[in-house]
């Protein structure tokens, strides 16, 4: 497996408007080649032997007739077969023998697995922007910094496209943004944040044929933080963490399609900080 290249263009631009405050824009391209994703095989590792469809079963196939069910093949192995290939460790409520039918190396099939496996797969490109804004209302110790951040790919998920079909597809992609209005001043500190991000393809499964994705809808948190410092060396604070109480939702094909949802809950800090 190769590792994946990039060949980057990047440009931007940066306006510093006054002492502390600034605005900046970018845009950026990616080429990537040899994208590293996941692929599933068939393989048999440590080649280990599985009795059923062995000589033990067919001998008990042919004993029973073909029509024999799983039950009546498992106790005939369990009554005739080698013993040191058999182990019974007792006898059910029917009647039916329990224990474990070892498989025999050379006798019986080595067992298949399916494995996935990190493979290069298509080549995929990346384009967005990125802008900045910080702005400080003279000395009042009132500021707020804005940031967004758009991106696309030209690999997408086709929802449309039957789960027997393997696709390639980005993960992680989606737009992002934050809002942080704050107040500095005589030792006070507060910082108001709010925190979003779109919806993005978080995962694609690939499991006995069949494919699906996994998409993390959009979300957005408000944070909040406040200190003050006391002396010297010495800041209270109080932080209060998601305070909106937001949960986050994951879905597959379809937004109906509810696969995971959390509940963090909102979360609050007291504390006291000293530095020496």
């Amino acid at each position: 497996m190769l590792p994946f290249e990039s060949k980057n263009i990047d440009l931007s631009a940066e306006w510093y408007y006054d002492d502390a405050s600034y605005f900046s824009a970018g845009w950026f391209h990616k080429d990537v080649d040899n994208f590293i994703g996941v692929s599933e095989i068939q393989a048999t590792p440590f080649d280990l032997p599985h009795p059923f469809g062995g000589a033990r079963y067919q001998a008990a196939v042919a004993a029973l007739g073909s029509d024999a069910d799983l039950t009546a093949i498992r106790n005939w192995i369990f009554e005739n077969a080698d013993p040191n290939t058999v182990e019974i460790t007792g006898v059910d409520s029917n009647g039916n023998y329990t224990g474990f039918i070892y498989g025999v190396e050379g006798e019986d099939p080595t067992v298949s697995f399916d494995i996935t496996v990190p493979v290069n797969q298509k080549s995929a490109k990346l384009n967005g922007w990125e802008f900045a804004l910080q702005h400080t209302f003279g000395d009042s110790g009132f500021g707020a910094i804005i940031n967004y951040t758009m991106v696309n790919g030209d690999v997408d998920f086709n929802n449309e496209l039957p789960a027997s079909v393997t696709q390639f597809a980005l993960l992680g992609l989606s737009d992002s943004a934050n809002f942080i209005g704050f107040y500095d001043k005589n030792g006070l500190q507060v910082r108001v944040a709010y925190n979003w991000r779109d919806k993005f393809l978080n995962a694609t499964t690939t499991a006995g044929g069949v494919n699906n994705p996994s998409y993390t809808e959009a979300y957005g948190q408000w944070d909040v933080n406040v200190s003050y410092e006391l002396m010297e060396g010495l800041t209270v604070f109080a932080e209060g963490i998601n305070i909106t109480n937001s949960t986050q939702r994951l879905h597959g094909r379809h937004v109906n399609n509810v696969q995971y949802v959390t509940q963090g809950g909102a979360r609050y800090n007291l504390g006291v900080r000293y530095n020496f």
